[in-house]
């Protein structure tokens, strides 16, 4: 019975991915019409480049569990220094946050440093065809920094509604988490000038 659950979440992680890829490559070809590439080659090169960046986060968290262990705690005091700007009754004590008196406990897991959806955009600035190393870089610096962000505030918001009604609204967060991606991803192939062809000069 384990094996088959398995198989199933398996399959389901895959068809998420899937989906998220093949909506990339729909909303890359509304926004760049003149780029032209195929789906197949586009949807090889997202899977790859994203294998080797959660490949490599996974190896870092093996070899220096610290580093992961470290931003979690720094995600909670800068969640809780956010909710005390609201004057909430909030406290942390390593990586977990207790909001309220008789206080309820928010844990900040790696799910909740957001690696996935980082590495899912990096993929796809690197699957993108015609960008250059510095509209890559520049992408990269400037998408990472906005989904980093953005990662805080669905943090902070998530514990300050779910103390209020709670409702545990992180959980629906995460499927709009994959909309801000994308977003963030269009902007960025907005920015993408086609590059312009030299004139033909022909022999008089």
């Amino acid at each position: 019975m384990i094996y088959w659950y398995f198989i199933l979440g398996l399959f389901f992680v895959i068809a998420i991915f899937f989906i998220f890829f093949a909506s990339s490559y729909l909303i890359g070809k509304l926004v760049q019409r003149e780029k032209k590439q195929s789906f197949a080659r586009f949807l090889l090169r997202c899977s790859v480049f994203f294998a080797l960046l959660y490949g490599g986060e996974q190896a870092l968290q093996t070899l220096f569990p610290s580093v992961h262990l470290l931003l979690q705690d720094s995600a909670a005091s800068l969640v809780v220094s956010i909710l005390h700007l609201g004057h909430a009754d909030a406290s942390v004590r390593g990586t977990s946050i207790l909001l309220g008196s008789q206080p309820l406990t928010f844990e900040i897991t790696l799910a909740c440093l957001g690696g996935v959806l980082l590495w899912a955009y990096v993929a796809l600035v690197f699957a993108q065809p015609g960008a250059t190393p510095k509209q890559r870089l520049l992408g990269i610096l400037v998408g990472l920094a906005t989904l980093i962000a953005f990662n805080i505030f669905r943090i902070t918001l998530s514990v300050y509604l779910q103390e209020e009604t709670g409702v545990r609204v992180h959980d629906y967060f995460y499927w709009f988490n994959m909309l801000v991606v994308l977003l963030v991803w269009a902007g960025w192939l907005r920015t993408l000038k086609p590059r312009k062809s030299l004139p033909v000069r022909t022999l008089s």
